[in-house]
């Protein structure tokens, strides 16, 4: 099992070698799922430092991506995350959404076009599609983990990255996947929530001193290992939620608080 941190553009002030030395010194924190839009030229040149430094200290690289670019920028995308792969020598793990539509049914299809779409023009040596489960939330239909089955038995191809805070927050059963969906497991997704998750935020930090807060997750932490989860643990924070008065301090924070739940899966 590998810990992982969720980057995005917030952490761009600190450079990628910077980065690189705080994962490199963390007891567990040994890799990035990162979120950048390909049209973000500085973004991307800051991402391909990171490629190449995850190569050099043996750390783990995958991609958050997002289902709401049109084909043509998501096949471009999917082209620089192949050489990206190339460059680390695995195949990226690249985490999708499903689409959002007016009803499940037309989600369903709809992802089923898109993501079928994307399967047959990638390498699948290069990059793994991995679909996560969603959660309800701004009045949206999202497709949760049982609503989303459909998609994975559409096609062989397809994984999943099991998001257990979308659970919690949705109130639903964190011990019952699907053995369809545990056998198609690539990737985990890591995160607390408000008590009252619809007048508040679904990604905060950890915080294993909260008894109440952490008592959910640590149902989740339980679960993964009782089926024997050994995959990567995406502790997937909002970065300005983290303690500290700098952003230096947040990511410390960050880091910290990755270190110490990781200590309950050992």
């Amino acid at each position: 099992m590998i810990s992982v941190i969720s980057m995005n553009e917030k952490f761009k002030p600190v450079s990628p070698n910077d980065m690189i030395k705080k994962l490199v010194d963390s007891k567990y924190t040994k890799g990035i799922e990162m979120y950048v839009d390909p049209d973000d030229k500085e973004l991307m040149d800051y991402t391909d430092i990171l490629v190449e430094e995850c190569r050099d200290n043996n750390l783990l690289f995958q991609i958050h991506g997002n289902s709401e670019f049109d084909m043509e920028k998501q096949k471009r995308y999917m082209d620089k995350l192949m050489s990206y792969s190339d460059i680390l020598g695995y195949p990226i793990n690249v985490v999708m959404h499903s689409l959002m539509r007016e009803s499940n049914e037309e989600s369903i299809k709809a992802s089923q076009d898109y993501l079928g779409e994307l399967l047959e023009y990638i390498d699948p040596n290069k990059i793994k599609l991995s679909v996560e489960n969603l959660n309800d939330s701004y009045e949206c239909i999202r497709l949760d983990k049982t609503e989303f089955i459909p998609i994975m038995y559409n096609d062989e191809r397809l994984y999943m990255t099991y998001d257990v805070g979308h659970d919690i927050a949705d109130h639903g059963n964190i011990t019952d996947l699907d053995p369809l969906l545990i056998n198609r497991l690539s990737n985990v997704h890591l995160h607390a929530i408000d008590a009252i998750y619809n007048e508040g935020y679904d990604h905060k930090p950890i915080n294993d001193e909260d008894p109440e807060q952490f008592q959910q997750v640590l149902k989740g932490i339980l679960y993964l290992k009782s089926i024997k989860y050994d995959g990567p643990i995406t502790y997937e924070y909002d970065l300005y939620l983290c303690d500290g008065d700098t952003l230096e301090e947040q990511i410390d924070n960050y880091i910290k608080s990755i270190d110490d739940t990781t200590e309950h899966f050992i």
